[in-house]
Parts: structure tokens; C-alpha cells; sequence
């Protein structure tokens, strides 16, 4: 089971060092693998403070290392000891990055051996026009010669910090697509997840973990929702023996 948070541009330094304060006593589950997506600017001090976890990049250059002013490149973040890198996040495609550029993207993370999180989904005008499948295929196409380590995470767009949460029928539905194309890679469920409706999606038998926002920034939530990550982990580990 996976449990990933995504702090985006969300978390204030003071926040971090609130949430590092209040996380300092856990021990993640080995049966969890629990991850933080933060702040290029954050990841150093926290992976100082909560040296048991794991933090990841949010985005990565398109370009190899040079006259790029602003940008950060794959091979920085790897530098830095961070492993994992969020790429595809439909915030990023809003503000501009194609399949093509995020192709790109894909060649400098392995470059760099880096572990990828890769998001899909679609708006609700292509869920509502019937383009769901279209729309998801033009998306993976960059996964299907991909050499890299990668998980998939599912993020309906309009389920995005909207509180509203695709149904248990349309996310098993899904992700049982996705699975056909890349059937041992993990995929993951984002989307409005909170610890009121975390248990159900993680208990669905082709949901492999969660990618969680705005649940995530507070320990208080994210506590909670790793508690029943741990709780499915162990419910799944009895069954398969």
C-alpha cells in the first residue's frame, strides 16, 4: 500500500516545521509505503527533521543542467538524496506542460534514477462528452516504453481540491483499465481524498494506495488516513498468505 502526500505551493516553512514537530514520534508502517511530495525549498530541513521518511520533488526540468534560470533539474533533485519525483499533476498540465514536454520530463528522471509518480485524469467536460478513455490513453501513452520505476495516480480533475470524490464504481472502474495496460504497476486514487472516505477507496482490491492534498499539509489528517492505510495493508497481507 502505498500513502503519498502532496503539499504542492501550500505549505508554509512555519507549517512544515509544525507538521515535522508533530510527526516526530511515528514510525512509519513497513507495510506503508508513506511518502511526502514538498517544496524543493523544504525538502532538506524536513528530511533533517523526520529522517524515517521519504520526501519527493513535485516537478522537474525538461532540460539537462545549464542556462535555465528558475528551473531545477532532475539531477539536482537527485543530488539532494531525494529518490522520488511527481510528474503529470494536472495543475502542471493546466499551466501549460504537453504530453510532449512532460516526455521530456520523463528522460531526464530516469537519467537521473528517479522514481516516478505519474498523473492521469480527466476534466469534467471530457468525462461529460464520454472522451474519459481518449483522454486517459493520449495521457500513458509516454508510460509504455518507459524504463523508469513509476506508479500511477489517478486524479479526475474535476475531483481535485473540490471535495467532491469519484464514485467507488467509476474509481474501480478505472483504475481496472489502467491495470489491463500496466498490470504490475500500482495505481494510486487522488482526488478530494480525506480521512472520512479513505478507507472505502484503499478497500478496493485495484486501488494500490492514495496520492492525498490538501489532507495531507496537516499531521492531524494525514495521521488518520495512515492509520487505515496501515489497517488495509495488513487486511491484504492476511489474504494473500
Amino acid at each position: 500500500m502505498k500513502l503519498f502526500g502532496n503539499w504542492k505551493m501550500a505549505q508554509s516553512r512555519q507549517g512544515a516545521q509544525s507538521f515535522a514537530a508533530d510527526a516526530s514520534g511515528y514510525r512509519p508502517d513497513p507495510l506503508v509505503e508513506s511518502l511526502i511530495f514538498a517544496s524543493c525549498l523544504q525538502i532538506p530541513e524536513m528530511m533533517e527533521r523526520l529522517k524515517d521518511w521519504s520526501f519527493g520533488a513535485q516537478d522537474c526540468s525538461a532540460e539537462l543542467p545549464g542556462p535555465y534560470t528558475g528551473q531545477v533539474s532532475a539531477r539536482e533533485i537527485s543530488e539532494f538524496g531525494v529518490k522520488d519525483l511527481l510528474l503529470g499533476h494536472s495543475e502542471c498540465r493546466a499551466a501549460g506542460q504537453s504530453e510532449e514536454l512532460l516526455k521530456r520530463k520523463l528522460e531526464r528522471a530516469k537519467e537521473a534514477s528517479l522514481r516516478l509518480c505519474y498523473c492521469v485524469g480527466e476534466s469534467l467536460q471530457e468525462r461529460e462528452e464520454g472522451r474519459l478513455w481518449d483522454c486517459l490513453s493520449r495521457q500513458l501513452e509516454n508510460l509504455e516504453n518507459c524504463s523508469a520505476e513509476f506508479c500511477i495516480a489517478y486524479e479526475p480533475v474535476w475531483a481535485i481540491g473540490t471535495g467532491k470524490t469519484a464514485s467507488l464504481e467509476r474509481i474501480a472502474e478505472v483504475h481496472l483499465w489502467i491495470q489491463a495496460k500496466f498490470p504490475k504497476v500500482p495505481i494510486l486514487y487522488g482526488g478530494s481524498v480525506k480521512p472520512e472516505n479513505s478507507a472505502e477507496i484503499m478497500g478496493l482490491e485495484s486501488v494500490g494506495g492514495l496520492l492525498v492534498g490538501t489532507a495531507s499539509l496537516k499531521w492531524e489528517s494525514l495521521e488518520k488516513i495512515l492509520e487505515l492505510a496501515s489497517l488495509e495493508a495488513q487486511k491484504r497481507r492476511q489474504r494473500a498468505k
